[in-house]
């Protein structure tokens, strides 16, 4: 079996090298698409491609003018998505996710042992859920186990993509649901075997703007209702993988 894991980064090599510690556990080949990265973090990229043998691109500026910045990325990622498909020995599974989005398993060994036992289909739907920061939580310390510093997370329905493949797919912008598919499609995704743990909300830091490494952001009005109300325990295997 062989497999291919991509994302996009601009600035934050934290989060990537994180993306990359956990994901290289179970695909062949890491791709990076650097977005208008800035050229002092060229030195920790580089580290980072030596470290986990990864392979890159960069966007190209005439798409995100041409098409604006959700449409020109969306647009990028499938044309990357189309050419991996389309290489001689072709990929078994090729997966596209964000930098704060960890595919798991929601039984079973690992996510590389999930992709063995599904090769009957032609992609696997995920369930999304939000690792919050609780009340007297403090912020995330990157020297020690990320998800062991939180306890809670939340059902987010939008949440429920569709990335994991073996075909090539249409998104919507964002990669949040298939074009021809309806919002209550998507919602509707459960007992898929595969879980999406979103870390957007999981370390809102002091107020400051970052390139590198976290930095604050802003609660999602979709879900900050059901913040207090809805949490739930994080499962005690998903706390141990990164």
């Amino acid at each position: 079996m062989k497999t291919l894991v991509y994302t996009v980064i601009q600035n934050d090599m934290v989060m990537l090298d994180l993306w990359l510690k956990y994901y290289s556990r179970y695909f062949d080949n890491l791709f990076v698409i650097k977005w208008m990265t800035k050229k002092r973090y060229d030195p920790y990229f580089k580290r980072l491609s030596k470290k986990y043998k990864i392979d890159f691109d960069s966007m190209g500026k005439e798409d995100i003018l041409r098409y604006g910045a959700n449409m020109g990325a969306r647009i990028f990622i499938q044309k990357k998505q189309a050419e991996f498909l389309a290489l001689p020995n072709e990929y078994d599974w090729v997966l596209y996710c964000n930098c704060d989005e960890i595919l798991a398993p929601r039984k079973g060994k690992n996510l590389r042992d999930f992709m063995k036992k599904n090769t009957h289909r032609k992609w696997v739907a995920c369930e999304g859920y939000e690792v919050i920061q609780a009340e007297g939580e403090g912020p995330i310390d990157y020297s020690k186990p990320y998800l062991r510093q939180r306890k809670y997370w939340i059902k987010n329905f939008n949440y429920n993509k569709i990335i994991l493949s073996r075909v090539y797919l249409d998104w919507v912008d964002g990669t949040h649901k298939l074009a021809k598919m309806t919002d209550d499609e998507s919602r509707a995704f459960k007992n898929t075997g595969l879980y999406l743990v979103h870390l957007k909300h999981a370390d809102l830091n002091p107020k400051g703007k970052r390139d590198f490494g976290p930095f604050k952001t802003n609660p999602d009005p979709n879900i900050i209702q059901h913040w207090l109300d809805k949490k739930e325990p994080i499962p005690e295997h998903i706390r141990k993988l990164i």
